[in-house]
């Protein structure tokens, strides 16, 4: 039985789906045809989805940076140092004094944290932030020995710290 107000979809009847029907029922899409438009859709939504996690990436990425420069520059205190010196009082540890050894062991922490194993790593990582400024600090190459670059933390003027 039907209500009044509602019509009636038969088997054979003209639908606005497009469906069935007649003449006037609009294209119809093929199976095939609509598994192809979902599929690039979900392409497209991948798509999306990858690109906003490797923003994400990258943007924890250059804050890890950002965090060891800083520990590279807090343990460093202004002298200068080469990528192999610096290395060589990570793994040292125990050999300095207590007091250096509780902030070089910090220090080693976020190296292995970066995965700087070797001081060839730690090198790479430094020409890669060289006069790049954080929070008012920044890394310049001084000069050269037979151990590679002589790098050196500079601040601004309002960081008695590390200013040089």
């Amino acid at each position: 039985m039907i209500s009044r107000g509602t019509s009636y979809s038969g088997p054979n009847s003209t639908s606005h789906c497009g469906t069935r029907g007649g003449s006037d029922a609009g294209p119809s899409l093929g199976a095939s045809a609509i598994g192809q438009i979902l599929r690039e859709e979900r392409i497209s939504l991948l798509a999306d989805e990858i690109a906003d996690a490797e923003r994400r990436l990258d943007k924890l990425r250059r804050r890890a940076a950002d965090e060891l420069f800083v520990a590279i520059a807090v343990e460093t205190a202004g002298a200068a140092f080469s990528s192999r010196e610096l290395w060589m009082h990570t793994r040292d540890i125990e050999a300095l004094a207590p007091p250096l050894r509780a902030r070089f062991a910090a220090l080693r922490c976020a190296l292995d944290t970066a995965r700087l194993r070797s001081a060839v790593h730690i090198g790479v990582f430094l020409r890669r932030v060289q006069m790049r400024t954080v929070g008012g600090i920044w890394i310049e190459a001084i000069g050269e020995d037979r151990d590679g670059k002589i790098w050196i933390i500079r601040s601004d003027a309002n960081d008695p710290h590390l200013r040089r």
